[in-house]
């Protein structure tokens, strides 16, 4: 069994790790500094990812695995719906502020060199559509870990396919029209797929009722 889960973990990160390969395959399909504009966003979007919400889930995988270890299922609920809201009240914010001024800091931290005000403008507006998809992918990391915590990998592993499979049709659908922005949106699309998907599983398995997200 533990041969078992380690292969589909290695399917599962090689599918999470594809998504930028599937953008390759449109180079051709974008003007000439568009994968460098995808590139940029993508690094300024994966900064709060790395730096906030990897240690967050971290830290929460530790206590859904007790949780279940000890079969204390109230506990693991509440701590699954205090960390997303943990991941709400610092993302939202975040969210914001790359979305509305990502211009300033794709300028602190790219515009030297032949990084031109023309290229920030194309960078913004490329993780602009990122940002849409900020809150729901660090909110997917929170209910991956509790489904890892679950042993539901073959679960994790069948959205893992369907989402790939999702953001190549989506790739197709909008590079036409948005260039690398449209790239950009598929990805954030994804990651909405999958936080809404894992939600709805997660809230049948352990019967999440609406109410407990907001107790009076």
């Amino acid at each position: 069994f533990e041969l078992n889960a380690l292969f589909i973990l290695i399917l599962i990160e090689g599918f999470s790790l594809s998504y930028s390969l599937a953008d390759r395959f449109f180079i051709g399909n974008v003007p000439q500094g568009g994968i460098a504009a995808l590139n940029y966003a993508f690094v300024i979007f994966m900064l709060p990812v790395t730096l906030l919400s990897i240690p967050i889930i971290t830290t929460m995988f530790s206590k859904f695995s007790k949780s279940v270890s000890t079969n204390s299922f109230d506990l693991l609920v509440n701590d699954f719906l205090n960390s997303s809201r943990m991941n709400l009240y610092i993302f939202i914010p975040i969210t914001l502020l790359i979305y509305f001024w990502g211009d300033i800091l794709l300028k602190i931290f790219y515009e030297r060199g032949e990084f031109t005000a023309v290229d920030t403008i194309m960078t913004h507006s490329t993780l602009q559509k990122y940002a849409i998809g900020l809150i729901f992918y660090t909110s997917y990391l929170i209910a991956v870990k509790l489904l890892y915590s679950l042993n539901k990998y073959i679960f994790i592993l069948v959205i893992s396919i369907t989402a790939i499979l999702l953001k190549i049709t989506l790739n197709f659908s909008f590079v036409k029209l948005l260039n690398q922005d449209g790239l950009a949106l598929s990805t954030s699309l994804v990651y909405i797929f999958l936080f809404i998907v894992t939600l709805i599983y997660i809230s049948n398995f352990l019967r999440i009722k609406n109410k407990t997200w907001y107790p009076n």
